[in-house]
């Protein structure tokens, strides 16, 4: 649990520009002895009082599972959603799924 930090600068018909520090948190559960796949959920939430822009709110919520190839190796799929809305705009900039791959050096 903690904070993130959003930076936008949305272009076309709904132009914006956003900044906030939402709170949230991530919850993973890991499956078998080895802990080698994972599934976990992610939301994260800023209010208009923390938000330094043009959007009253910023959600971000994933669901994702991942499964480690090697060492440093992991592949993943999920779904995301990440939204910045106020009155005049409800812009998704990430809203589907997601297959990864992740190399840690």
């Amino acid at each position: 649990a903690g904070p993130r930090v959003f930076g936008a600068l949305l272009s076309g018909p709904d132009s914006a520009e956003t900044f906030a520090i939402s709170l949230g948190g991530v919850l993973s559960y890991f499956f078998g002895r080895n802990r080698s796949t994972s599934v976990s959920l992610s939301a994260f939430y800023a209010p208009e009082i923390i938000i330094f822009g043009s959007s009253d709110k910023v959600m971000d919520a994933m669901f994702r599972l991942e499964t480690r190839l090697t060492e440093r190796t992991q592949v993943f799929i999920g779904y995301r959603s990440l939204e910045f809305r106020s009155p005049v705009l409800d812009h998704k900039v990430d809203d589907g799924a997601h297959v990864g791959l992740i190399y840690r050096f």
